[in-house]
């Protein structure tokens, strides 16, 4: 039961922030963005990148990696502040190491601003 598991304590966990990061900000503090509803279209997706120089020769590789995984995978903390909360059908963290860009993907949501709102509240 996906309700069941994304209550369970393990996955209320907050990741703080540290104050010196390859990765740009992840709660995308600018508010120069803005979401437009185009008529007859009842779902949205959405792909928000910040600057991310961690590449695979990088020390903190694969710690970003677990990271984007654990926050990622099904019933994950992004699964259920999104997926689970019926916001999108689909939500992912990933390391672009070929772009150098750490991306936000939120798929098929009829509210991207409560999406979007979910996954600040996350971090």
């Amino acid at each position: 039961d996906a309700s069941s598991s994304c209550s369970s304590p393990s996955t209320n966990k907050r990741i703080k922030k540290s104050s010196s990061s390859a990765c740009g900000s992840l709660l995308f503090a600018s508010t120069n963005a803005v979401a437009v509803g185009v008529p007859g279209v009842d779902s949205a997706n959405i792909e928000l990148s910040v600057e991310c120089n961690v590449s695979k020769t990088h020390a903190d590789f694969f710690a970003l990696e677990v990271l984007t995984e654990a926050l990622s995978r099904t019933e994950g903390a992004l699964y259920c502040a999104i997926r689970g909360a019926g916001l999108a059908y689909g939500a992912a963290v990933y390391n672009s190491a070929w772009e150098r860009r750490l991306v936000l993907s939120i798929s098929e949501t009829e509210s991207p601003s409560k999406a979007f709102v979910a996954f600040r509240e996350l971090l």
